[in-house]
């Protein structure tokens, strides 16, 4: 019997001798201005007529971000970090983006290898934003160790691989770009920290 009051006893000091709290720091957020270029468009009639369609093919445009001294700050305090993200949205206020079907997200740093970091698909016409953040892929640890790595290259893919089709008003479009999709790429980083202390 002593010794079950004993064992209780240095498991409550135990208890109140530790304390752990979580430390969030601020979004880490970075837009970032894209123009994906579109020679392809250049070969495809100059006229066209209702009731036509064309297929349009995807368009890649690669763009950096670098969160890394936000997370170090918060890695001195503790190594339990949690990372995710908040915002990944394409600019569409112009309109220019409602023909895109799917966009896929790619990351890569210095020192780590191409991944998919989301593969959104449209189920319905995107508003002023299209929000890629339902369509992510990779993992919080995933995400910790590029982010935390230093500067991340995010690579944007517009359309399916197949191709996109698109009537002739949305080529008539494309084409009076001039050559050049231009819109904005927001990110937001989110992390925080467990620290556990003695008292």
């Amino acid at each position: 019997m002593i010794k079950s009051i004993f064992s209780f006893s240095v498991l409550g000091f135990l208890v109140l001798s530790c304390a752990t709290a979580t430390v969030t720091e601020p979004d880490a957020c970075d837009s970032q201005a894209m123009s994906f270029p579109l020679p392809s468009l250049l070969a495809l009639p100059s006229q066209v007529q209702s009731g036509q369609t064309f297929t349009v093919p995807p368009f890649s445009k690669a763009t950096s971000f670098d969160f890394s001294e936000t997370l170090n700050k918060i890695s001195d305090i503790s190594s339990d970090i949690t990372v995710g993200l908040n915002q990944l949205t394409l600019d569409n206020s112009s309109g220019e983006l409602s023909w895109v079907d799917s966009v896929s997200v790619s990351m890569e740093s210095n020192t780590l290898p191409s991944i998919p970091l989301a593969n959104w698909q449209a189920s319905s016409m995107p508003g002023a934003q299209v929000n890629l953040l339902s369509s992510v892929q990779a993992t919080p640890a995933q995400m910790l160790s590029y982010f935390e790595s230093g500067p991340v290259t995010l690579t944007i893919t517009l359309g399916s691989s197949s191709g996109t089709e698109v009537n002739a008003s949305t080529l008539e479009l494309l084409q009076s770009l001039k050559g050049q999709l231009s819109t904005n790429l927001s990110v937001c980083v989110t992390d925080s920290a467990t620290v556990s202390k003695s008292l």
